[in-house]
């Protein structure tokens, strides 16, 4: 499975006295994959058999912006991009799959993730505060369903050799949590995470 998502909230405004606030926080990617092979399966392959689950996230977004200014400023922007992604390969009971090469695979091959907080404020005093996070939760597996009952129960045979893997590809991952916080008069605090 792949996905693209963008997210963006601004907020601006003015006065005597400016409390303006973005907030981009509610932003949650959530994906299954699940591959499998059913109870009681036979599967002779020619040649080579693969079973994948793979989740690639393209693009993952999220901007909030805050700005503004008056006599008395205060800005705040918070940007937030939450993944939780579960990638699963399956093969049931008793299945029996036979082929020269077997490739069975749960993987996140991409994932690339940007949250961007930004606060501008100005007047004679008062504070800018901007925050970017990104949180990841992802679960890869694999699962074999033996059957305690039977003599062979589920098998698995590659003539020229079997894989069984459930990785994270991290060189692909791009997770990037930043801000831009600005007071331009008198502050009294400013800052933020990122």
């Amino acid at each position: 499975s792949n996905g693209k998502v963008k997210s963006y909230v601004k907020n601006a405004a003015g006065g005597f006295i400016k409390v303006g606030r973005a907030n981009s926080n509610e932003n949650s990617f959530d994906n299954t994959v699940t591959s499998s092979v059913g109870d009681n399966t036979q599967i002779t392959a020619g040649s080579d058999f693969r079973l994948h689950a793979n989740f690639d996230l393209q693009k993952f977004e999220v901007d909030a912006i805050a700005h503004g200014g008056g006599f008395l400023a205060f800005a705040k922007a918070n940007a937030e991009a939450n993944i939780t992604n579960t990638a699963t390969t399956t093969i049931g009971k008793n299945a029996r799959i036979e082929a020269d090469t077997l490739d069975v695979l749960a993987h996140v091959s991409r994932m690339k993730a940007d949250a961007y907080g930004e606060s501008i404020a100005g007047g004679f005093t008062g504070t800018s505060n901007a925050y970017g996070y990104v949180d990841v939760t992802s679960t890869v597996s694999n699962t074999l369903l033996g059957d305690p009952d039977t003599e062979f129960g589920t098998q698995l045979i590659g003539w020229k050799g079997v894989d069984i893997r459930a990785v994270h590809l991290p060189d692909n991952y791009v997770l990037d949590g930043h801000k831009k916080s600005r007071f331009y008069g008198i502050s009294i605090a400013g800052g933020g995470f990122g």
